[in-house]
């Protein structure tokens, strides 16, 4: 427990990983790969490996600060805020192979970034969500979904007792307010 003194054990360090010349905003890891990643301000992505005592194994251009991060199997994906008069795009890039791409279409920054089934969602301070789907090669447009009033910021993290055992049901959620 973490409240009231008691008998609690944290973690200790196990290095300390600088090299970003900026904040960091995000991070995110693959497990499969023994990697975390770190997205940061400084318009990088660090790529660290811990199977060798937590080094920095890549740097990792993108081309405008970092808003959020995200790996699925060999995809490594980012959404960036806006760097001057360039509004924020999502990069995609395939890490066992040569394949990047930017999906450029959103108005303002991208702060959250999603996967499910064949697609990939983003959403930022335009209040909208794009759908991208991968085929003929690349990230293609799919459709736009809309209706929120307001910027679309989402953080994504495992439960804080660990992962979810995937046969047990999620917990059921109470219904909204009637009137959102």
């Amino acid at each position: 427990g973490g409240g009231g003194g008691g008998n609690s054990q944290l973690p200790h360090r196990q290095a300390t990983l600088s090299g970003h010349t900026d904040t960091v905003t995000c991070l995110t890891v693959s497990e499969a790969k023994s990697q975390c990643f770190s997205g940061s301000k400084d318009g990088t992505i660090r790529i660290w490996g811990w199977a060798n005592g937590f080094e920095c194994q890549h740097t990792l251009p993108v081309g405008a600060p970092v808003e959020c991060i995200m790996t699925l199997d060999s995809w490594l994906v980012a959404g960036t805020a806006t760097a001057g008069a360039s509004h924020g795009f999502v990069k995609v890039w395939n890490m066992d192979s040569s394949f990047e791409q930017s999906l450029e279409g959103h108005q303002g920054s991208i702060y959250c970034l999603a996967q499910g089934g064949a697609y990939l969602f983003s959403g930022g301070d335009d209040a909208g969500i794009k759908t991208w789907q991968y085929q003929d090669d690349k990230f293609a447009p799919v459709i736009e979904l809309k209706g929120h009033q307001s910027a679309i910021q989402v953080s994504h993290g495992r439960h804080p007792r660990g992962p979810r055992d995937p046969h047990t049901p999620p917990p059921h959620a109470s219904p909204p307010p009637a009137n959102v």
